[in-house]
């Protein structure tokens, strides 16, 4: 009986081989009588990183919305909105706080206090990313919470918004548990439908992620 190793040993498994195969087979290589093997990395990477895109929008406005509907409204809602929004909280401060002391300690990018981007003559940042950062500051907080609020759900989705999309779902998934029985279980239902068959779907695209972990290795050491 063949053995099955645990995904994260097949994805590790995919890592090395990747960075052996970039290497055997670096970018410009001709194999077979035409066969460039960077094309073939190029496309597993590319297939699996749009998989991943294709599944987040429906996954999403599955699971928050059957969430919020079957929740429902009043104080078991109030508690899981305080509760999820302190792990946020908490989860966000001890990200920055890790970026902080790590910065500070090892002081990546810099080599004998010069940036190490200047010796390589890479330069500063874009004119258009310095532009878009100029004069930043605490009043952009307002145009934040604008952009919650989307115009378009639909077009947030197809942008890939998601902070406007996630604020749409909790209305959506609030304004259910108002409805009367018969329409709420009928929306409910579809709801639930769609997440169960998004994460059967999603449950495939991660078990094919040791293959497209190995494209995306293989073309960056190839370059």
């Amino acid at each position: 009986m063949t053995r099955r190793y645990a995904l994260h040993w097949q994805i590790l498994l995919a890592l090395v081989l990747g960075v052996g195969a970039g290497l055997i087979w670096p970018r410009g290589t001709i194999i077979l009588g035409g066969l460039e093997p960077y094309a073939v990395f190029d496309f597993l990477g590319s297939l699996f990183l749009r998989a991943l895109k294709m599944v987040i929008v429906p996954l999403l406005a599955g699971s928050i919305i059957t969430g919020v509907a079957s929740v429902g409204a009043g104080r078991g809602l109030g508690r899981l909105f305080t509760k999820t929004f302190a792990w946020y909280v908490t989860t966000s401060l001890l990200s920055i706080l890790t970026g902080l002391v790590l910065v500070n300690l090892i002081h990546p990018g810099v080599s004998d206090g010069v940036p190490v981007g200047e010796r390589m003559g890479l330069g500063g940042p874009p004119p258009e990313l310095a532009e878009k950062l100029a004069g930043r500051g605490a009043a952009d907080l307002v145009n934040i919470i604008q952009r919650m609020v989307p115009e378009n759900p639909f077009e947030a989705a197809a942008e890939g918004q998601m902070l406007p999309l996630i604020f749409f779902c909790l209305l959506f998934g609030l304004a259910l548990t108002t409805l009367a029985e018969k329409h709420r279980q009928a929306q409910l239902s579809f709801w639930e439908a769609l997440f169960a068959a998004m994460m059967k779907i999603t449950g495939w695209v991660i078990a094919a992620a040791p293959l497209g972990i190995f494209g995306l290795m293989a073309k960056m050491t190839a370059d």
